[in-house]
């Protein structure tokens, strides 16, 4: 498949015709497949899982907080040094 830069994508079909499990290859979820597949320099390929796990120990706060870390880990970073 391919598609003109910068173009945002969706893929359909039906139940149980590889639609996740294709998005999941892309994304680097799943490595255990035949064959080749592989994205261009510099696309970027975004995947949300259907059924999350979530922590049921936290809120809904904590729990986006903590799909987020890399980035308020980052922001947390910067605010120290701009302190």
């Amino acid at each position: 498949l391919s598609f003109f830069p910068g173009a945002k994508i969706g893929v359909l079909g039906i139940n149980g015709s590889g639609k996740s499990t294709l998005l999941r290859i892309m994304a680097g979820v799943d490595k255990d497949f035949s064959g080749e597949a592989r994205a261009q320099a510099g696309t970027k390929v975004g995947y949300l899982p259907q059924e999350p796990q979530l922590d049921d120990s936290k809120d809904v706060r904590g729990n986006v907080e903590d799909g987020m870390r890399e980035a308020l880990d980052a922001l947390s970073r910067l605010d120290a040094i701009y302190a």
